[in-house]
């Protein structure tokens, strides 16, 4: 989307005001060089420390004591985390097509995660959701993480997250609107080829991934997008500021 020259300026004041970046990998550092428009030399390779919690077995009981409280037949089943993202003046809905691609595995529960801004279509379908299709608005994103075996996303950052996860058996993009989306807000180059499974484009071709249910092999997604998020983050962190701050 493109902003007025004003904005851009701005924006770019803004930018300029941070000394350093720290990023998960030299891929996402780029990323940031060329939206930002910085140098590289404020990159700092040391991994972002709010990943260290996926690696955390602590974090990971308690996540799943929270979602026990609020859901305990989550813990008995295949969940399937639907969480697509925001789209400016979105209005949310899950059309036939779609939500029987959803429910393409009988066995499996589908919990639909929305962007905070469309919190209230959560609210709404929580009081006439399907046995199915499950909306809990009182659960966070993070949490029902824990616990998914499959996740279903398009653009999020939330992938990044959930490829860390031991749990993560599965990761499917779903892009219906890929040609659009490349277009308004855009996309970084090359997003599509870094992706660990093919974009999947219609409901039929998503409701075969579910129902395949193959196993996602991280590795080479990993290595160019997380090289550094490996649980020890918030110890480089602290070291290299610490000893920054120690010269």
């Amino acid at each position: 989307m493109q902003r007025s020259k004003t904005d851009q300026r701005r924006f770019q004041r803004v930018y300029n005001q941070f000394d350093d970046y720290v990023v998960a990998s030299q891929a996402m550092g780029k990323v940031f060089e060329e939206s930002y428009r910085v140098p590289a030399k404020r990159m700092q390779l040391l991994g972002y420390p709010r990943s260290d919690r996926f690696f955390s077995e602590d974090w990971k009981q308690t996540a799943v004591r929270r979602v026990q409280r609020v859901a305990p037949d989550l813990l008995t089943h295949r969940v399937i985390l639907y969480a697509p993202t925001y789209r400016e003046n979105m209005h949310f809905e899950l059309s036939k097509d779609l939500k029987e691609a959803l429910m393409a595995d009988p066995d499996a529960v589908v919990v639909v995660k929305l962007h905070p801004v469309l919190q209230k279509y959560e609210q709404q379908f929580s009081q006439a959701s399907h046995h199915q299709i499950r909306f809990y608005p009182n659960l966070s994103t993070t949490d029902l993480l824990a616990v998914s075996e499959t996740l279903i996303t398009d653009y999020s950052s939330i992938a990044f997250d959930f490829s860390l996860l031991s749990s993560a058996h599965s990761l499917l993009f779903y892009m219906s609107d890929l040609e659009a989306y490349a277009q308004n807000p855009g996309i970084q180059p090359h997003f599509v080829k870094w992706l660990p499974t093919p974009p999947l484009k219609t409901p039929a071709e998503l409701k075969q991934a579910i129902i395949a249910d193959q196993a996602t092999d991280y590795s080479a997604f990993n290595h160019h997008w997380n090289t550094y998020n490996d649980g020890q983050a918030t110890q480089r962190v602290v070291t290299y500021y610490c000893d920054y701050l120690g010269k």
